[in-house]
């Protein structure tokens, strides 16, 4: 598909999501839009793991997966660093105007800081966490360039205040990759990581020139103490966080093998889904409050919605993951992976203070709190990297699970209290995250039981959980009183 063409089916997916904007409003449309557009882009990798799973034997899978993963790993040293800080330049701009002009001279920034970054894949792939076939290096330094460029413009489009816009490019690019994957799938699957370059490469084009008919000056970003300060901090929060995904894959392969990579990186594509709603709030988040240090205004109640918004979501979705973890993993990848059922709970239990602290990570960063910010993603990152090292080689997938999931806890918690200190973050934030782990916990017991038991106990999990939510008015009547 050429960008001319791209740039009409952009136009048209314009006109749907421009259709539904005028239907919703406030937080809820902003926050339905740009979830319907992070459920699409986070499908790309769930449909990526779940296809190539079934049409490749487990080692060739394992070899895509470690390409992927390495590539996604360097990738995100760029998306964890620069981008944030490009983005929180642009939106400290004054006005409008001058948020297009900045951003024009950020994107010039940032394709520098891809193109360096993304060379770094080479020796890295060639010390053993990579397959290092001529192929196999070039598509993991394509995925690691083109994602990592991708990525950064989504930032800027948000911060510019387009949502709409990105979702419509977004929803454009991610069909041009499920076609070029079903095309892969059935000719080469083992060269699948290449769906991805393609389709982003199609959003760059589209993205970059979208924003140049709005501005046809450039400002260009000065490169101070203080944006290589926040990089530098922003990329140890952010990667620790973030990167933890593709590490824990690229590690446990060369831990164990490739069989245990290709397992883990499995369940860790099921699980992804369950942060789509929670990363809506988070960017969108971040936009805001880092606009609001900008126009000085106060970004402390958005900051708490979007932390109840996440937490609840969690209350409602992991007691439900719990219960049917065996047929949802089957469904997912397969029979063979039946064994994989315990794993995929373990995950799902610890995911929980992860999903709620989402929007917490994003404001602070926006606010500027990326030392601390960087503390807490660093001590989950070197949880995982511990029990990784100590667990996989003997455990397998399993020790991988509960790793991972301790990982999340460990961020997840010391975020939650850096939220409380800065932005009054208390009970009625987390009542829904201690809900969903108490609950799934609960459900945990019954998973060995017949499909009618967890039947009725799914019933009873979901009159809790609206009770709950019914009532929350009454039991926090602070809060309550404060979002109305």
């Amino acid at each position: 598909m050429s960008a001319p063409e791209a740039h009409r089916t952009t136009k048209r997916a314009l006109g749907v999501l421009a259709r539904l904007h005028t239907k919703l409003s406030g937080n809820t449309r902003r926050l339905g839009v740009t979830t319907i557009a992070l459920a699409s882009s986070g499908s790309t990798t769930l449909i990526f793991n779940l296809v190539l799973v079934r049409v490749l034997p487990a080692s060739s899978y394992g070899d895509v997966a470690r390409t992927f993963s390495l590539g996604m790993a360097v990738a995100q040293l760029t998306m964890a660093g620069i981008s944030p800080a490009i983005a929180r330049e642009v939106a400290h701009a004054e006005s409008d105007d001058r948020r297009f002009r900045r951003a024009r001279g950020g994107i010039r920034l940032l394709v520098v800081a891809c193109v360096v970054t993304s060379l770094l894949y080479l020796p890295l792939a060639l010390t053993g966490l990579a397959p290092t076939t001529p192929l196999a290096l070039l598509l993991g330094w394509a995925l690691a360039l083109v994602y990592a460029w991708y990525f950064g413009l989504k930032m800027i489009l948000f911060v510019l205040g387009w949502p709409t816009r990105y979702a419509a490019l977004e929803l454009s690019s991610d069909v041009i990759f499920f076609i070029t994957l079903a095309v892969l799938a059935v000719a080469a699957p083992a060269e699948g990581v290449l769906a991805f370059s393609l389709a982003y490469a199609i959003f760059l084009l589209v993205a970059m020139r979208m924003i140049r008919a709005r501005a046809s000056e450039r400002e260009p970003l000065r490169i101070d103490r203080s944006l290589l300060r926040y990089t530098g901090w922003a990329s140890l929060a952010t990667y620790a966080s973030v990167g933890r995904f593709a590490i824990a894959v690229s590690l446990a392969g060369a831990v164990a093998n490739s069989v245990v990579a290709g397992r883990l990186a499995a369940l860790l594509a099921i699980i992804m889904p369950f942060f789509l709603l929670p990363q809506a709030a988070a960017v969108l988040t971040f936009a805001d409050v880092a606009r609001a240090r900008g126009a000085g205004g106060d970004s402390g109640h958005p900051v708490r919605l979007m932390c109840r918004v996440s937490a609840w979501v969690s209350a409602g979705i992991i007691p439900i993951c719990c219960l049917f973890a065996h047929e949802i993993v089957r469904l997912a990848v397969g029979a063979r992976y039946d064994s994989a059922s315990l794993s995929f709970t373990v995950l799902i239990i610890g995911v929980a203070p992860q999903i709620a602290s989402l929007p917490l990570g994003q404001a602070l960063a926006a606010q500027g709190w990326v030392v601390a910010n960087a503390s807490c993603a660093i001590a989950g990152f070197v949880v995982m990297l511990a029990g990784i090292v100590l667990f996989v080689r003997h455990n397998g997938v399993l020790g991988g699970s509960i790793a991972f999931a301790a990982s999340m806890i460990v961020t997840g918690v010391t975020v939650t209290y850096l939220g409380h200190r800065r932005f009054g973050i208390g009970w009625p934030e987390i009542s829904g995250t201690l809900v969903a782990m108490v609950l799934g916990l609960g459900a945990l017991l019954f998973s060995g039981f017949s499909l009618p038991v967890r039947g009725l106990t799914l019933a009873i999990v979901v009159i809790v959980v609206s009770i709950l939510v019914k009532e929350r008015s009454r039991l926090y009547p602070r809060i309550g009183s404060e979002y109305t």
